[in-house]
């Protein structure tokens, strides 16, 4: 029989095995492709960290042209807070007074938090006639108290607080070195032994609607908060 009984090969199938396969098995080749994907990888991986919004937006599954779409855009535009605290844990906190307050104005001072919320509504520390809560403003920045009075009106403040305990403090006995309640320096218990190691007060961050912005806000405040957190003594 005659030889022709084979299927003939097309011209883009003769291409392929004689032109383009021989050349993406060159090392140019195969180096411009890795060099392309990678390209793409890191193009893909960028705009992940740079543009990607953090959470779901109640806005992105309301009603268009609702009213609760339009609630939802105001909040999420005009109300956009973030908790943050100001953290200090030292043998002295009596001694720290001026650093912390130090500190809170330098937070009010940066345009990432919320001024709407001054640290004074929350914050503990300052003289103040009835309790230790820092009356800051501008105008009027607290003062620390004496070192000698610092627990007596630690004591006069945790009697009007109304509460059974203070997230915000974090006391120890001296003698032991073991976590105490800060209530028990106040009868029947009365142990003066117990001092405060620690304290924290909150502060809103706002404004983060993208990566960018939540970096630029820690770093901000980190550069504000570090050089005093080197004068806190320990």
């Amino acid at each position: 029989g005659g030889g022709g009984g084979g299927r003939r090969e097309n011209l883009l199938s003769r291409l392929a095995r004689e032109r383009y396969g021989p050349l993406l098995l060159t090392p140019a080749a195969v180096a411009a492709v890795l060099a392309c994907f990678g390209a793409v990888i890191g193009s893909l991986t960028w705009n992940g960290f740079a543009n990607t919004k953090v959470g779901l937006l109640v806005s992105d599954f309301s009603n268009v042209g609702s009213y609760q779409r339009d609630f939802a855009l105001r909040l999420e535009s005009d109300y956009n807070l973030y908790p943050a605290y100001l953290f200090v844990q030292t043998a002295n906190i009596s001694a720290t007074q001026q650093v912390q307050l130090d500190a809170v104005a330098a937070l009010m001072r940066n345009p990432w938090v919320d001024s709407a919320l001054p640290m004074s509504s929350v914050y503990w520390l300052g003289d103040s006639p009835s309790s230790l809560l820092a009356l800051y403003s501008p105008s009027s920045p607290g003062t620390p108290m004496p070192p000698d009075s610092f627990y007596t009106t630690l004591d006069v403040w945790l009697v009007g607080l109304g509460a059974p305990s203070s997230p915000d403090l974090w006391c120890y006995d001296v003698n032991t070195n073991q976590a105490a309640d800060c209530f028990d320096r106040l009868p029947p218990v009365a142990n003066k032994n117990i001092v405060v190691g620690a304290a924290r007060g909150l502060f809103n961050l706002i404004g983060q609607r993208q990566t960018s912005s939540f970096t630029s806000a820690i770093e901000t405040t980190r550069a504000a908060l570090d050089p005093l957190a080197r004068l806190t003594p320990s």
